[in-house]
């Protein structure tokens, strides 16, 4: 039978509704309470979880499970006609019932269930009508910050940004975009996830302000960082929303479609993301931490308003869906350490409102590093029903995006040819996919034929120039690549970042503080050999990559026109 994604659990005998609570049923469906996502893990299997705990039905029907590691978890929907169903355990082949905390061996009438379609677009993020911006206080100019007990008096990046994720039903969630959490109505606290209206608000304009008034307790944000107010009594309610200029980098390659419009990709240079989904962490391991598994600051949707145009995005199939990954193998007793990253189903979808507003803009999406988190220890590789289950997730979200054409050297194609087809070029490395595959958008990453590679320092220096064979510096890694002497274009990847070294992994300073440092750097460097000749018309990157990317540090948005102009003489070499 047919099954929603979102969906409620009815009993045909009590009308009652299936819940979070594993040992009861409720009288009346509420969400997110009732609402449960309904996931095909193997073909005709499904897993049960709730929206509010994010826990599992399982065969120990009194208890949930935290995540889907066996038949245990897995529910067959048998059909039993007029759109009623039994739902039995794939592990004890027991059925549920009315009766909230028993299973039983037959189907009868308690054992009936209706499953009723309960996706609620009103609660889906509207990406493209979202903002980002400061929630500044009209009474104190004070910020709110990542600290739900504090404020600040001054707007610090990312610390005061916040993101108003708007939802279909016009209200905002309040997203920090350092620690990616959410304001709620228990306002001395934030919240991880998104899982009721209690992270819902109002915004209401009033006097060129703006006052935020909670879904649930309807309550209004006041200039005391952990207090509410009933009513609005003056400006300590209101709130103004500053902003972080973006208008020189989102819609950069439109701006310069003059420039590059008749280029070939390997004639044109463009800011890339390294690590790309790593900015939040989901989940970490005992040294996953935030310190050194951290490499941007900024969201998707923000990194592509910074200028980004390639993503470095390494997929990990972890609790039943996909999610970005930063980790290593550190071998022995360890194993894999690291950090589950954002949501790439959200990240599509901020990408897709992205392009929907700048479809003149073309993106690269390298996949690579693809692994089963959840059996990591064991076995790394995606299955083939996960890897099917990914290009799915690609397709189903991004198809009318990505840029389709017959299998041929990507460095060669011209970019208004590209963007007149398709405006995101989807790379893949580490996965199952044949050339004839990019008729449907899926490129081997073998047509790109990237060149250059990370240093593997943290010593500044070093990865800018080092003439030890062994370890080149990123400026003998350029050099060693002059098109004058290489048959076939190709795309070089500038790697401006600094790595991590031994002790560090565990103590010291974090993979952002080496950023900081490397991307001080960046700009004078780059224009330094642009003035000199080491970048030229034969010698030049094409791809940018760095950690951290904000444009108001690295500058590579700037620099990436002006090795367009040089490479391309528009300027004097």
């Amino acid at each position: 039978m047919n099954l929603p994604k979102l969906g409620s659990l009815q009993n045909l005998s009590n009308k009652e509704y299936r819940c979070s609570e594993a040992s009861k049923l409720k009288k009346e469906y509420s969400s997110p309470a009732c609402l449960f996502k309904l996931e095909m893990v193997k073909p005709g299997l499904y897993s049960i979880m709730n929206m509010k705990n994010q826990k599992y039905f399982q065969n120990t029907i009194k208890t949930m499970a935290s995540a889907v590691k066996s038949d245990k978890q897995l529910w067959r929907f048998i059909d039993q006609g007029n759109g009623n169903c039994a739902i039995q355990n794939v592990y004890n082949n027991e059925y549920m019932t009315k009766h909230a905390s028993q299973l039983s061996s037959k189907i009868g009438g308690a054992e009936l269930w209706r499953v009723a379609d309960r996706e609620d677009k009103s609660l889906y993020p509207v990406y493209e009508e979202s903002f980002y911006g400061g929630l500044k206080n009209k009474k104190t100019s004070e910020y709110r910050n990542d600290h739900a007990k504090q404020m600040s008096s001054s707007f610090k990046i990312p610390n005061c940004l916040y993101k108003m994720i708007k939802l279909g039903n016009g209200n905002y969630l309040l997203q920090n975009q350092d620690n990616y959490e959410y304001l709620q109505s228990s306002i001395g606290s934030m919240a991880k996830i998104f899982n009721s209206d209690k992270q819902e608000w109002i915004l209401a304009k009033t006097d060129n302000a703006y006052t935020i008034q909670n879904v649930k307790n309807k309550e209004y944000m006041t200039n005391k960082a952990s207090q509410l107010s009933s009513k609005v009594k003056g400006d300590g309610e209101k709130w103004t929303f500053p902003s972080i200029s973006t208008e020189r980098t989102e819609a950069w390659m439109k701006k310069y479609s003059y420039l590059i419009g008749s280029l070939p990709l390997s004639k044109i240079c463009m800011p890339g993301s390294h690590d790309t989904g790593t900015f939040i962490q989901t989940y970490g391991t005992t040294w996953g931490t935030v310190r050194n598994t951290k490499t941007q600051i900024f969201d998707m949707q923000m990194q592509l308003m910074q200028g980004i145009r390639y993503f470095d995005i390494r997929p990990a199939y972890y609790k039943e869906e996909f999610h970005t990954v930063h980790c290593s193998n550190m071998g022995g007793s360890l194993g894999y350490q690291g950090a589950i990253g954002m949501s790439l189903s959200e990240a599509f979808l901020q990408l897709d409102a992205f392009l929907k507003q700048h479809s003149d803009e073309l993106v690269i999406l390298s996949f690579s590093h693809f692994m089963n988190w959840d059996n990591r220890n064991k076995d790394p590789k995606l299955t083939p029903e996960q890897q099917t289950k990914f290009l799915n997730l690609v397709k189903e979200t991004l198809g009318d995006h990505l840029f389709c054409d017959g299998y041929s050297s990507l460095p060669k194609k011209i970019f208004n040819n590209i963007i007149k087809k398709g405006n995101v070029i989807a790379l893949f490395n580490d996965i199952d996919i044949k050339e004839s595959d990019s008729d449907i958008g899926f490129w081997k990453k073998s047509a790109f034929h990237s060149k250059g590679g990370y240093s593997n320092t943290n010593n500044l220096s070093k990865m800018i120039s080092n003439n030890d064979p062994e370890h080149p510096g990123q400026l003998q890694k350029l050099q060693s690549h002059n098109r004058e002497k290489e048959t076939t274009p190709f795309m070089f990847l500038l790697s401006w970042q600094l790595t991590l070294q031994g002790i560090q992994n565990v103590a010291g300073k974090s993979i952002l503080d080496l950023a900081a440092e490397a991307n001080k750097a960046l700009n004078p460097t780059l224009s330094e050999w642009m003035s000199n000749g080491i970048i030229n018309e034969n010698v030049y990157p094409n791809i940018i990559n760095t950690d951290a990317c904000y444009n108001e540090k690295t500058h590579a948005v700037g620099l990436s026109v002006e090795i367009c102009k040089l490479i391309n003489k528009l300027i004097p070499a």
